[in-house]
This record gives C-alpha cells, sequence and structure tokens, in this order.
C-alpha cells in the first residue's frame, strides 16, 4: 500500500520541479526582454538628445537675429509711413477745434461715444482703417518672406547636421529628404491650434489661406472691434485711443488755440505707434520660434522612435 504514496509523492516533486524551471525560464525572458527594452529606451533618448542639441546650436543664433533685427525694422517702417500721413494732421485738427464737432461731441451721452467720435475723425482725415490694415499686411508679408527663407536655410542645415549624426548608425529608417515640409507640418498645425483658443486674434481660416506661415504668424496679432462694422489690430487701437483721450479732453474743456497742439499730438503718435508694433512683432515672431522649436522637438522624438527598435 505504500508504493502509490511513493509514487504521488515523487510526481508532486517532478511538479514543483517543472514549475520552477517554468518559472526561472520566464523570469530570465522577461530579465531579457527589460534589458532590451531599457537599453531601447535609452539609445532613443541619446539620439533624440544627440539631434536636439545640434539643432540648438542651428536655430538659437538664427532666432537671436531676427529677434534684434526685424521688429526694429517694422517699427522704423510702419513710423515713417505714419509720418507721410501727418500732413493730414492739420485737417483732423481744424475738425475737432470747430463749433460744430464742439457740439456734436457734446451731444455723446458717454465717454466712450466721445471718443469713438474723435476716432471717426481722426481715421476720415488722417489715415483710414484700411490703409493701416494694408500696410500692416505688406510689412507682415516682406518680414514673414525672410523668416520663411531664414527658417527653410535653418532645415538645410540640420538636414545636414543630423545626416552627419546617423549616417553609419544602423537605424532602420533613413532621414526623411522633406525635412523642411514635415516640420512645416508640425508648425502650421501649432498655429492653428494658436488661433483656435486665442481670444480676439484672426479666424484660423485667414492663417490657412496665407501660404507663408511666416507672414501668416505675423499677421495673426490681437485684434479690437472698434465698431460692429470696423476691427482694428489692438496695438493700433492703444497707441490711438492716447491721442483719442487727450483730444477729448482738449476739446470738452473749451480751450482756445489748440490747433498746433493737436496737430503737435499727431505726429508723436507714429512715434508711439512704431514702438507698440515693434512690441507686437517681438512676441509673434517669438511665438514663431516657440512653435518650430516644438516642431524640431517632435521629429526628433518620433525619428529616434522609428529608427530603433526594442528587438
Amino acid at each position: 500500500m505504500s508504493l502509490p504514496d511513493q509514487s504521488a509523492g515523487r510526481s508532486g516533486r517532478f511538479n514543483r520541479r517543472r514549475f520552477l524551471e517554468v518559472l526561472g525560464t520566464v523570469g530570465v525572458a522577461g530579465g531579457i526582454g527589460a534589458g532590451l527594452y531599457g537599453r531601447a529606451q535609452w539609445q532613443r533618448a541619446a539620439l533624440a538628445g544627440a539631434m536636439l542639441h545640434d539643432a540648438q546650436q542651428v536655430m538659437v543664433p538664427r532666432e537671436q537675429r531676427e529677434l534684434q533685427t526685424l521688429p526694429v525694422r517694422a517699427r522704423n517702417e510702419i513710423r515713417d509711413w505714419f509720418h507721410a500721413h501727418c500732413l493730414n494732421a492739420s485737417e483732423f485738427a481744424y475738425e475737432v477745434c470747430s463749433p460744430s464737432f464742439a457740439e456734436r461731441l457734446a451731444a455723446c451721452g458717454t465717454e466712450e461715444l466721445k471718443q469713438q467720435c474723435v476716432a471717426n475723425a481722426f481715421l476720415a482725415r488722417v489715415v483710414s482703417a484700411e490703409e493701416v490694415q494694408e500696410r500692416l499686411q505688406v510689412i507682415a508679408q516682406e518680414l514673414g518672406n525672410e523668416l520663411d527663407a531664414s527658417w527653410r536655410g535653418c532645415c538645410q542645415e540640420l538636414s545636414l547636421r543630423w545626416q552627419m549624426q546617423i549616417s553609419g548608425g544602423g537605424y532602420e529608417v533613413s532621414l526623411p529628404r522633406d525635412l523642411a515640409a514635415r516640420l512645416d507640418q508640425l508648425v502650421r498645425h501649432s498655429l492653428n491650434e494658436a488661433m483656435q483658443t486665442a481670444d480676439g486674434s484672426l479666424a484660423p481660416s485667414f492663417t490657412d489661406a496665407v501660404s507663408s506661415i511666416g507672414t501668416a504668424a505675423l499677421l495673426a496679432v490681437p485684434v479690437v472691434v472698434v465698431i460692429p462694422e470696423l476691427a482694428l489690430s489692438a496695438f493700433f487701437v492703444r497707441a490711438l485711443w492716447v491721442l483719442v483721450e487727450y483730444v477729448v479732453r482738449l476739446v470738452s474743456g473749451r480751450v482756445q488755440g489748440l490747433q498746433a497742439e493737436i496737430t503737435h499730438r499727431v505726429a508723436m503718435l507714429g512715434r508711439r505707434l512704431g514702438s507698440e508694433y515693434e512690441s507686437e512683432l517681438r512676441h509673434c515672431i517669438g511665438q514663431l520660434h516657440q512653435w518650430q522649436q516644438d516642431a524640431v522637438r517632435s521629429f526628433t522624438e518620433d525619428y529616434s522612435r522609428s529608427a530603433i527598435s526594442i528587438i
């Protein structure tokens, strides 16, 4: 009667031993897999980091040059352009100092309506809203084309540097030849996202219609609805309203001999307008640089994952 018991004991020991062997095999395989995964992750991070390092050496000096030069050029151009329109300042000053305008101003029930009345006179006599927007588009297109050309050169240099970085590395995926187009897609996506989430900026459909990413980025400035049928760039409205509030105070006080003073203040508006525009474009260019940096980072991460497999 003892033989069955011994056989059962041997069978149990065999099953436990087999289980431990299988468990050991699985553990070894899991350890190897974890090691391969960890090594692949390290290699991916190292490759992406090396590519980003190369990118920073190319992109940072270019970004600094653009931020130092382009906004200043825009400031000088809009200021000089506006000074030419200041020849019409005397007509504006004559109108707002006339008795009939004083009566119109007195009939306005609120301070906001008075300011709107003066703004309408300025846009009718000195420079129209259409002329302002047209000039801003011209400047944005000129500088935007320069930004695009600089970015294309940057992409070409990145392609050369990255090709040297990955050459002979045995990676599974080669560097795409259309690198600039790949990066442009990512930058355009960031631009459209910004337009969708921004409050008071140009609509996404507008940026889609502009083929130049640089131009679209410079035109994507906040706007203010002055009246229901008129929207102007916010920086222009800020500069104009300093003059408007000043004129309302003077005219409401019924002080005599104000035409020369108002004409002088209109001329000074060009300097304020240039300063506001410089600040606005510096912000726009900085945003474009950030989108380009994000595009490069996203591309290097995606490329490293596709170029280095886990197994």
